[in-house]
């Protein structure tokens, strides 16, 4: 779909319209500049940001890959006992996010043997250089991430025959949709074995957290959420060229046929979630279950956006399934997650 086709859709555009309204208008802008302003102070964490490393990081390492101009932060992080890692796991975060704000998730994978994989986006986390709005501005913003994703995997790739998950939260979960629909695709790439979507920006909302603006209590119950550093950016509205590709591939995610890839879905509650339509997404998620797809489909009714971290015990059960599904998928072991806040959506023939 061109962006001008793109335009035709009425919900589509009035998002967009939404977005820039609201991002640009002086009618809250004191309002806005608030929550801004707050967002540049450190998250607080009853942990120290080397406290949080030592907890769940490790076996980390972190280096730079220099690509198309960037800088880009990226890090691998490996089995905690030593091992061969069972399998990779590419992971993509969200917007205002970086790689290291989702340890306890992490650390069950690599205390499970498994190696996560992961890098900040451009204009977030550490990473340096062109903004996500013009880093590559001849292919967009998501498949510029697409093939700055297939950089990262080439830069850690030692074993090409392990299985290769793709896990996404948000932002990141759309990326990983769309690659696994083949956006960025390239001779000799390493297929994907499976996808974990924590709440999919398939279908985003015109004005998300707080009047537009990113912030820690429109994401999470939690908070003393073990984050590090600031949300940035933290207005996708200012953010023009990344918020229309966005939306464009949005449409493109929910039209494009569906892989035949084993995927895990987590949804936070209707009410709650301050930054995608769960309920347009479920509708979306029980069509595509209805043909065949290969979907395992969680909703948490009591969760916000931000699923992996969230308060309320609700983050560890999101993250028990997480886990279940990467082991029922690469060892093939029974190992489901009892559902005490999440429950399973249902096909409906």
């Amino acid at each position: 779909m061109t962006t001008d086709k793109f335009f035709k859709s009425k919900s589509a555009a009035l998002s967009l319209m939404s977005w820039v309204i609201l991002g640009c208008s002086p009618m809250g802008s004191a309002s806005i500049d608030t929550l801004s302003s707050e967002n540049q102070v450190e998250q607080k964490s009853p942990m120290s940001t080397e406290q949080i490393l030592a907890t769940y990081f490790p076996s980390r390492s972190i280096s730079t890959l220099k690509w198309a101009g960037l800088e880009v932060r990226t890090g691998e992080f490996l089995p905690e006992n030593g091992q061969l890692p069972k399998a990779d796991i590419m992971f993509l975060h969200g917007f205002g996010d970086n790689m290291l704000n989702h340890g306890p998730l992490f650390k069950n994978w690599t205390n499970r043997e498994y190696r996560v994989l992961s890098f900040d986006f451009p204009s977030h986390g550490e990473t340096k250089g062109d903004s996500i709005n013009d880093f590559d501005p001849t292919s967009g913003s998501i498949l510029g991430l697409a093939k700055l994703t297939h950089a990262v995997e080439q830069k850690y790739r030692s074993d090409a025959s392990r299985p290769m998950i793709f896990a996404g939260w948000s932002t990141g979960s759309l990326l990983a949709l769309r690659m696994s629909q083949g956006l960025g695709s390239y001779e000799g790439e390493r297929p994907i074995s499976g996808l974990i979507l924590l709440a999919p920006g398939v279908f985003v909302k015109p004005v998300v957290g707080e009047w537009g603006t990113v912030t820690l209590r429109s994401l999470t119950q939690d908070p003393l959420a073990p984050h590090i550093g600031k949300i940035m950016p933290d207005r996708p509205a200012l953010e023009v060229a990344f918020a229309v590709d966005l939306l464009v591939n949005g449409q493109k995610a929910s039209r494009t046929e569906y892989p035949s890839t084993p995927t895990l879905v987590v949804l936070a509650g209707e009410n709650l979630d301050k930054y995608i339509f769960t309920k347009q997404t479920k509708s979306w998620l029980r069509s595509l279950m209805d043909k065949g797809a290969p979907i395992t489909s969680l909703e948490c009714p009591l969760a916000m956006h931000e699923l992996d971290n969230e308060g309320l015990g609700i983050g560890d059960e999101v993250r028990a399934h997480i886990l279940g599904f990467t082991d029922n998928l690469v060892a093939g072991k029974t190992n489901d997650a009892a559902s005490i806040h999440c429950k399973p959506l249902e096909s409906v023939k």
